[in-house]
């Protein structure tokens, strides 16, 4: 439910619907192909069809939901050719960040991220999709925002946009969960032991082994 305030209320509830929708495409809220239409949102966010409709537009504009020959805005499903590009642009720029990262990150950032590392294990255990999925973006985020870089996050995200609702294709394939883990522990203590190449090599490892995952159930 979107929280209106008096003040600015049509700007602020446009903004609040417009960021629900881009954080549930990067957590893989959606899955490739789903419909995202005025209508889901108005009852689902309890808003009227003027932000809904402002905040798919915006995400158009961005290339994350597009409009097929129905009308109704979607998902985009990508092709392999889409998702090796998508791969190759990750491996670099996350893989900067995440060097960037193990220089400056300190104890609290480290706690944290290891916290989340934990509760993606224990979603897994559970079978809980969403709760992983939703840590999982944060994570990375976690990591990345100890670069201190607003402009490098803002291109991670909009990558994020077309890849996290890819990511939800594999959850339940048990050899890829394990694998993501492993790679996921890994980066963990290399940022511990502030080893910039060693964590960057576990978060370029978890982005390829994500990416030939997904392209193995792709129909």
């Amino acid at each position: 439910m979107i929280v209106k305030h008096e003040a600015g209320a049509d700007n602020a509830v446009n903004k609040q619907v417009y960021d629900v929708l881009r954080r549930n495409l990067m957590i893989g809220h959606f899955k490739p192909g789903q419909p995202v239409s005025i209508r889901y949102l108005t009852e689902t966010l309890g808003v009227s069809a003027t932000p809904a409709r402002e905040a798919i537009k915006r995400l158009q504009a961005e290339h994350a939901l597009v409009v097929g020959s129905n009308r109704t805005p979607s998902v985009p499903v990508l092709t392999r050719e889409d998702l090796r590009d998508l791969r190759d642009i990750r491996l670099a720029l996350e893989g900067i960040a995440t060097e960037r990262a193990a220089e400056k990150i300190n104890q609290s950032d480290l706690s944290h991220i290891r916290e989340l590392c934990n509760h993606m294990a224990d979603s897994i255990k559970n079978d809980d999709t969403d709760a992983y999925l939703k840590q999982n973006w944060e994570f990375h985020r976690a990591i990345y925002r100890v670069a201190s870089s607003d402009y490098m996050m803002r291109m991670i995200e909009n990558l994020w946009l077309r890849s996290g609702p890819q990511v939800r294709l594999t959850f339940f394939e048990q050899f890829s969960r394990s694998n993501s883990m492993m790679h996921h522990f890994r980066a963990c203590e290399a940022l511990e032991s502030n080893d910039g190449v060693g964590a960057r090599i576990a978060i370029e490892a978890d982005i390829a082994g994500a990416a030939s995952d997904i392209e193995k159930v792709l129909t």
